[in-house]
């Protein structure tokens, strides 16, 4: 089996998360239509990049929160996608959707990258931590849809 992996470049509004879903949306269906496995969205691209003060704010986290789930949600059939978005702390991280689904909060679905938020000037800019939470059945999950293992 092949390994179709679609990278989509797409351009997000910083804080418009309705229209960043809606680009989301789309890169998905050309995606399927490309006949993909699987779909990389960049860093934040459910809020755009850079967000800087209002990753602060934690309406515009949970916002974030919600509009991730509601994506996940619209993407159904065969294919795996791997969506960057603002989580609670404020953390950078990214989910991993398929068929509609993902572990339940994203917590078990979900590698994190923690990144230091160093002042308001660079805000979201420093170390980078990796904190990763896939369960055992996720990681299964994937390796069938992508690899054709059971």
């Amino acid at each position: 089996m092949k390994l179709r992996v679609a990278l989509a470049q797409i351009n997000p509004t910083v804080g418009d998360l309705a229209g960043n879903a809606g680009l989301i949306a789309a890169a998905v269906t050309a995606a399927q239509e490309a006949s993909a496995n699987l779909i990389v969205f960049p860093e934040m691209i459910v809020t755009g990049y850079p967000v800087e003060d209002l990753a602060l704010r934690p309406s515009f986290q949970a916002a974030s929160i919600r509009s991730i789930q509601e994506i996940a949600t619209s993407i159904t059939g065969d294919i795996v996608a791997v969506v960057g978005y603002l989580d609670q702390g404020p953390k950078n991280a990214v989910a991993v959707i398929h068929d509609g689904k993902s572990e339940p909060h994203m917590s078990s679905a979900t590698c994190q990258i923690t990144e230091s938020l160093m002042s308001s000037e660079t805000l979201l800019q420093g170390i980078k931590a990796w904190s990763c939470g896939f369960t055992e059945s996720m990681l299964l999950l994937l390796s069938a849809k992508i690899f054709g293992t059971h």
